[in-house]
């Protein structure tokens, strides 16, 4: 799962369809368009040579979107200038930075809004309890989205928006969660909608065998009803939550789902493994990154257009 990471160190709406017998999609001639990207303050203090050298990677690697995944986290907040000590002028944003590095390139960027830390320990709360903390969530993100907003309205790289709440099947199985998500979904996409007319909404989620794959994908069906965002679907495969056999199953049920019903997803493919001895994060080997791909072309008959992460896809230093 992509937060769990954190623990240890889009485009337009389209709907999946394909037909019985249809051929599997050419997985030897597609690749990911859109690479996640998590900040850390740390990567603030890196030059413009830093980054303008990982952008050139980006796109010569074909990636034509980066989806930064917060632009808070917590208290820090990557949309905000600095102050030169030195020259007391007043230093781009970050995020102003990689929007300008960004269109430099032609590669668009998703930005993702406030990411709270203490979101899977709050969202075990009592529904009036995680009633009023998604409503303190909501106010974060329109403030941040307005702020943004504000700033970069007219800038050609901002093409989306990202909620940073990841869905599992675990916490939010029980009908009277389920309706609290829903007005939190509806209510956010809604207020984002006005700031930036086009702009796709994005969010993604995960399973981890709490719920059948029936169950789940009808979840994520039941929550997309009236709303006016896109899933974004985490196969868990880098972390190894579910075998292959099982996996294979829940991606199956969900490409069926949005056949017959309006669910609307497109796939991340996690180009990470966990190692089951230490439990440490390391990059993927080609192998391991074919084999999931092919999973969800076999699957689901569609070929994965979100990969995760920057950090694994190029080495991140200096």
């Amino acid at each position: 799962m992509i937060r769990s990471i954190l623990l240890y160190t889009l485009l337009p709406l389209l709907f999946i369809t394909f037909y019985p017998g249809e051929p599997l999609c050419d997985c030897s001639q597609s690749q990911p368009s859109t690479l996640f990207y998590q900040p850390w303050q740390s990567d603030i203090e890196k030059s413009d040579i830093f980054w303008n050298n990982k952008f050139a990677e980006i796109k010569n690697a074909g990636f034509s979107t980066l989806l930064v995944q917060w632009s808070v986290y917590g208290e820090i907040n990557y949309a905000t200038s600095t102050i030169d000590t030195d020259t007391r002028s007043e230093e781009p944003s970050f995020l102003a930075r990689l929007l300008t590095m960004a269109s430099q390139y032609n590669i668009n960027i998703i930005i993702g809004l406030y990411n709270d830390p203490g979101w899977f320990a709050h969202i075990k709360e009592d529904p009036l309890a995680l009633d009023f903390y998604l409503r303190k969530i909501r106010s974060k993100h329109l403030a941040q989205a307005r702020k943004i907003s504000d700033e970069f309205k007219d800038h050609p790289a901002l093409t989306g928006w990202y909620l940073p709440e990841e869905i599992d099947d675990k916490e939010w199985r029980s009908p009277e969660k389920q309706k609290l998500l829903t007005t939190h979904l509806q209510e956010s996409t809604h207020q984002l909608a006005p700031l930036a007319p086009g702009r796709t909404v994005m969010i993604s989620s995960f399973f981890a065998g709490f719920m059948t794959p029936d169950s789940y994908s009808s979840m994520l069906t039941h929550l997309q009803e009236g709303n006016n965002f896109l899933w974004l679907i985490q196969d868990g495969l880098g972390t190894g939550r579910l075998s292959t056999t099982e996996t294979s199953r829940y991606l199956q049920v969900i490409a069926e789902k949005a056949l017959r019903d309006t669910l609307a997803y497109k796939g991340i493919l996690e180009i990470f493994t966990q190692s089951a001895k230490d439990k440490k994060f390391v990059p993927a080997s080609a192998a391991e990154s074919t084999e999931r791909k092919n999973l969800w072309c076999e699957k689901t008959q569609a070929f994965p257009e979100f990969s995760f992460s920057l950090r694994y896809r190029f080495p991140f230093t200096d």
